[in-house]
């Protein structure tokens, strides 16, 4: 058993079980950066969400929105008549 331990980590990979554990640890790694990353994109798709609403609510001039600005053109229509 000795000589079959000594065989394998004159590998290059050392020890049998050392590599058998890094194995292990790599496919729950990488389960776990796929589940990040799903994660992730939800969270980025939500993002994308809230600006296209925010983009959709108007025009903005000189940080007035675009339905105060007609309120005001109409009452300075009102008030010059």
């Amino acid at each position: 058993m000795k000589a079959i331990s000594d065989k394998i980590k004159s590998f290059s990979g050392g020890d049998f079980k050392q590599q058998g554990e890094i194995v292990v640890m790599g496919g729950d790694e990488e389960k776990r950066l796929e589940e990040l990353l799903e994660e992730a994109n939800e969270d980025d798709s939500s993002d994308d969400e809230e600006e296209e609403e925010d983009e959709g609510m108007g025009r903005v001039e000189d940080d007035i929105p675009e339905d105060e600005v007609e309120d005001d053109e109409e009452d300075n229509d009102d008030g010059n008549a």
